[in-house]
């Protein structure tokens, strides 16, 4: 039996948000915005995003290192990473035609980015250098990361 509470916190905004909590300190992120609490949601700090306007998805490896999938188009896609909790980013990956669907890390340096339906992208340095990989014969159809960690692959043929 578990005696919970739940309490009714505004963001401002009407997107679909992503809910990140590590070591009590709570990130909250959507479609153009991030803030981030470190006082169990009674105040917010907003961060800055390395490109407002586009869409951008958070993945976060602990309270200070994260990385940013920012799209503006579903052709036009860059990494960004975080080492001081969302405050500044420096651009990792971008310029290209990939459509990369997601990013999903299984620690800091290692990590890996479906895109284009068949193919991966993986590091070992946090995208400062990257391998492409492609899986002719299976499509990548999701993939998700629990806990900010553990990575889970959807795949179809």
């Amino acid at each position: 039996y578990l005696n919970t509470q739940i309490t009714l916190i505004n963001t401002g905004t009407t997107y679909n948000l992503f809910i990140s909590v590590i070591d009590k300190k709570i990130v909250l992120s959507g479609h153009t915005f991030i803030k981030r609490s470190n006082d169990d949601c009674s105040t917010f700090i907003q961060l800055t995003i390395p490109e407002p306007g586009s869409f951008n998805t958070l993945t976060r490896i602990d309270t200070s290192i994260c990385y940013m999938l920012s799209s503006s188009s579903l052709s036009s896609n860059r990494i960004y990473k975080s080492t001081n909790g969302g405050l500044t980013w420096t651009q990792k990956y971008g310029g290209n035609t990939k459509a990369i669907d997601y990013i999903l890390f299984f620690n800091g340096n290692e990590g890996i980015a479906p895109f284009n339906n068949y193919q991966v992208m993986t590091t070992i340095d946090g995208f400062s250098t990257w391998t492409v990989t492609s899986h002719p014969v299976v499509s990548i159809t999701s993939a998700k990361s629990f806990g900010d960690s553990l990575v889970c692959l959807g795949v179809g043929d």
